[in-house]
């Protein structure tokens, strides 16, 4: 791959990940520390394909997008679905746009309709018609095995419904389970007094049974 193809690819990914991330992730979603991840994923996987690329044989470069392809599920159950799409659209758009500069036409379709995908997906009515939501880090000394328990009592504790519910640890010695759940973000009420007893938003641990 010669320089100037190699730096038109690079530009072309640039501009379109700056698209994703700024266009369409921050106008939607809220978590700043997966926009970084998301730039730096992309970069990342530009500049490993693009060395890959100028190996010789094909066998490095299968295994190295192998690889690379892999590691979308690292981690993926402690993030929502929709923040995987992003991930494994900000690493194709890597990978096409390295492999596929010396065809630039080409690429740039596919970078038009990775994005403009997401963009229609992920801000179609129910998402626009949905409030702004928060994510909690909860810490119960009580085990539930029943998710329907699981929900009532967090709706006790927290006084609005849990939109999701994401099982991080149990530990059953301790009689322990923390939990991420993404709530609706209070309209006026401060993220103080969103949780009982006056907690910040962020880490909370909760006691007893339902309230």
């Amino acid at each position: 791959m010669d320089l100037t193809t190699l730096f038109t690819g690079l530009a072309l990914n640039l501009t379109i990940i700056t698209v994703l991330v700024f266009g369409c992730y921050r106008r939607r979603h809220s978590k700043v520390d997966l926009m970084l991840s998301y730039i730096v994923l992309n970069i990342g996987v530009f500049g490993a394909v693009a060395l890959l690329a100028g190996a010789d044989g094909g066998l490095a470069l299968g295994m190295g997008l192998f690889g690379i392809l892999s590691i979308i599920r690292l981690r993926s159950s402690a993030i929502s679905q929709t923040e995987v799409a992003y991930y494994f659209v900000a690493l194709v758009l890597g990978l096409v746009n390295s492999l596929g500069a010396h065809v630039l036409p080409l690429a740039i379709t596919i970078n038009v309709l990775l994005v403009g995908a997401l963009w229609a997906l992920d801000r179609g009515e129910q998402a626009v018609k949905r409030r702004p939501t928060e994510t909690r880090r909860i810490t119960l000394d009580v085990v539930h095995d029943d998710p329907d328990a699981l929900r009532a009592d967090l709706y006790g504790r927290l006084r609005i419904p849990a939109l999701s519910v994401v099982v991080e640890e149990i530990d059953y010695v301790r009689d322990v389970m923390v939990l991420k759940v993404e709530v609706e973000r209070p309209k006026k009420a401060t993220a103080a007094a969103a949780l009982p007893g006056g907690h910040a938003q962020g880490d909370a641990i909760y006691a007893g049974g339902a309230r």
